[in-house]
């Protein structure tokens, strides 16, 4: 049995992915020789992290600070906060950034608002939940999309102001 355990261990450290799922789904719980491979990939970093250590993965955190995705989560529900090492690289995505001012930070991120306000979906939910009210920085972005919809929903929700930020509005 030990031969076949040590065989398993050995072809795990082939990949992340075999890593992080042995270390999970074998070992259940932090296997340090494995740690080096599986942060190779922001993925399973980010897994790794979440799951097996249920907190900061040290090693991990340069290959995830440069994956807006998994970047993103990582602040998001490992280190439940700011991140300041990802933030140029979340910075680098309207949606990311939004997604960041509004579940991480929890009010405006002044530094992200002129990359959010270049795609007008991002430019509005942001002006909707973030800001909840007039976005002037993507007023332009609006007037310009190709998409009318967007454009719509900031007039009829944001500038005329129908839209009231309850909770309860869709129930």
């Amino acid at each position: 049995m030990l031969f076949f355990k040590k065989r398993a261990a050995k072809k795990a450290l082939e990949s992340p992915k075999s890593a992080y799922f042995y270390a999970r789904d074998v070992i259940r719980g932090r296997w340090p020789e494995g740690e080096a491979v599986i942060a190779q990939y922001p993925e399973y970093a980010y897994w790794y992290a979440e799951k097996v250590i249920k907190g900061r993965f040290p090693l991990g955190e340069p290959v995830i600070a440069q994956d807006t995705h998994w970047a993103y989560w990582y602040a998001r529900y490992v280190i439940k906060g700011r991140w300041p090492e990802a933030e140029p690289i979340i910075i680098q995505s309207p949606e990311y950034s939004y997604l960041y001012a509004m579940y991480v930070l929890n009010t405006k991120w002044s530094a992200a608002e002129p990359i959010i306000a270049q795609d007008p979906e991002w430019a509005y939910w942001y002006a909707r939940d973030v800001i909840k009210g007039r976005f002037p920085l993507a007023e332009p972005t609006f007037a310009n999309a190709k998409d009318a919809d967007c454009a719509q929903q900031y007039y009829t929700d944001i500038v005329i102001g129908m839209y009231k930020a309850s909770p309860f509005e869709y129930v």
